[in-house]
């Protein structure tokens, strides 16, 4: 007769810290492409506006510009199996990820063509969201999950 040498419900820990580990990192990732995909103009209001979240959107804005929110911080501290968000309220947001400029521009031609931001033509959600699976693959790897 077999014995086990780590009861079951050490296994199971084990197996769900490495899917927290493997959530974390995902979503680290992602939500770090979408915020450095963020087009930086002269007061870098747009990336500083990204505001990560537990539970809720927080919609709150600022005036100054930044390098984007504390994700390390916010990510691998927050609670096991919590909803997490990455949001922007500024209402230029939908207009740079969605290339809704003035076409033509009206002031010039340098920071857009055909209507989508020269910094970011293809967004910085919807492209970095096309990446989520390869991600969670990385991660998953990384954590000895695959």
């Amino acid at each position: 007769m077999a014995q086990w040498s780590v009861p079951c419900a050490e296994i199971a820990r084990r197996l769900n810290k490495r899917v927290e580990t493997v959530v974390r990192e995902a979503a680290f990732e992602i939500f770090s492409k979408v915020v450095a995909r963020t087009p930086v103009g002269e007061t870098g209001r747009l990336r500083g506006n990204w505001n990560i979240s537990l539970g809720s959107p927080d919609y709150s804005v600022s005036d100054v510009g930044g390098s984007g929110p504390d994700l390390q911080g916010v990510l691998f501290n927050m609670p096991a199996g919590s909803v997490v968000w990455l949001s922007n309220a500024l209402p230029y947001a939908a207009v740079v990820e969605y290339g809704w400029f003035p076409n033509p521009p009206k002031h010039g031609t340098g920071k857009t063509r055909n209507g989508y931001s020269t910094q970011a033509p293809g967004g910085m959600v919807r492209i970095s969201v096309r990446e989520f699976d390869m991600a969670v693959r990385r991660a998953a790897n990384k954590a000895g999950v695959l």
